[in-house]
């Protein structure tokens, strides 16, 4: 579904409407995320996968996989030695409490006498640490594993390319709208902009529009340019990278900022 034709943006006095629906529009093209300048999400296309690189990722996978197993059973071992410390220093508070002819005291008041010798969270008993086994090296990789796992990495990428072609066909579609929706003059010294940037893409274009017209970042700044702007035609812009934008911010001039502008040329002396 298309915005409405009507909606446009021609300055900061209807740029919130015109972006609420940009915004309804995007999302229902599925495409937001890559159009939002706050989102990270982009249209790259990652590397077709080879039989090289498919082995170092599985490769590299299995290595983190038996370090994390390491990982955890040193603190397997950790933790057995603390509890076996903890039934040495209860047996040894015994040993003195019969010493002092105090065995008839309760074991509660044995400050190393802790709940049952279990791991923590599972409710069994806590093994020695000699009893905690070796982790076992990953085996390699055979040549059928390697043939399934590189099978299964070419359907994901073809599946992701298909993905991200229909993604960039909505986001044309979407900076179509854009183009038609904007004002003429606005537009061009966007594109201007963003190509001077080196860029082209759909999140480029709307984050200069929505930094140069919100209310907040609005100024009147670029009235020089406008004429240079006018005999722009649509897809031409990289002709006139000649064209430099003063400051952060622009503006199209209005009637007000025209008046105001002759106000202050009337009051130069000739």
């Amino acid at each position: 579904m298309e915005p409405l034709k009507h909606v446009k943006c021609t300055g900061p006095h209807d740029f919130e409407v015109w972006y609420c629906h940009l915004y309804q529009f995007a999302n229902e093209q599925g495409v937001w995320k890559y159009a939002d300048p706050d989102q990270p999400d982009t249209l790259e296309l990652p590397e077709e996968p080879t039989l090289e690189s498919v082995t170092e990722q599985e490769v590299a996978k299995r290595a983190q996989k038996y370090a994390q197993d390491c990982a955890e059973r040193d603190l397997r071992i950790e933790q057995a030695k603390q509890e076996q410390l903890k039934r040495v220093n209860a047996q040894r508070f015994d040993r003195a409490l019969s010493s002092l002819g105090a065995s008839h005291l309760s074991s509660s008041n044995n400050p190393f006498q802790d709940t049952p010798n279990t791991t923590p969270g599972s409710g069994t008993p806590t093994p020695k640490p000699e009893d905690i086994p070796e982790v076992a090296l990953p085996p390699p990789l055979t040549k059928e594993e390697l043939t399934e796992l590189f099978k299964a990495a070419q359907e994901r990428y073809k599946s992701n390319k298909k993905s991200i072609a229909d993604a960039r066909a909505k986001c044309a579609h979407v900076s179509a709208w854009i183009r038609k929706s904007v004002d003429r003059r606005i537009m061009d010294a966007t594109l201007i902009e963003i190509h001077q940037m080196g860029r082209t893409d759909l999140k480029a274009q709307i984050s200069v529009l929505r930094r140069d017209f919100t209310p907040s970042a609005f100024c009147d700044n670029y009235i020089g340019v406008v004429p240079a702007l006018r005999s722009a035609r649509t897809g031409a812009y990289p002709a006139l990278d000649h064209v430099s934008l003063p400051g952060a911010s622009r503006s199209i001039p209005t009637k007000s900022n025209r008046r105001r502008r002759n106000r202050q040329r009337a009051r130069e002396p000739l």
